[in-house]
């Protein structure tokens, strides 16, 4: 089944933000943090893929995903802890 994503969703990234989240764009700053969590069994036997063994995989994964998004192909949030300020 294939599925036509609505173009207008790649004139501006859409952020979501809840009272305690932000769902966001990746950036490959992200790539230390997606390795703690793509390298973890605890996680990882949830999802059907291989854990990464380096940064770098992360790195590359997500270069992938900013590119399906510049492609028009796809669009993956991150999602990120909202800081309070007091």
């Amino acid at each position: 089944m294939n599925f036509k994503i609505n173009d207008n969703v790649f004139n501006q990234f859409p952020e979501i933000e809840t009272k305690n989240l932000i769902l966001d764009n990746f950036k490959i700053t992200d790539s230390e943090d997606i390795f703690k969590i793509r390298s973890d069994n605890r996680v990882m036997k949830y999802l059907d893929r291989d854990n990464h063994k380096t940064v770098e995989e992360s790195e590359k994964m997500i270069e992938t995903i900013i590119q399906s998004y510049r492609d028009k192909t796809g669009i993956n949030w991150i999602i990120r802890k909202k800081i309070h300020l007091k």
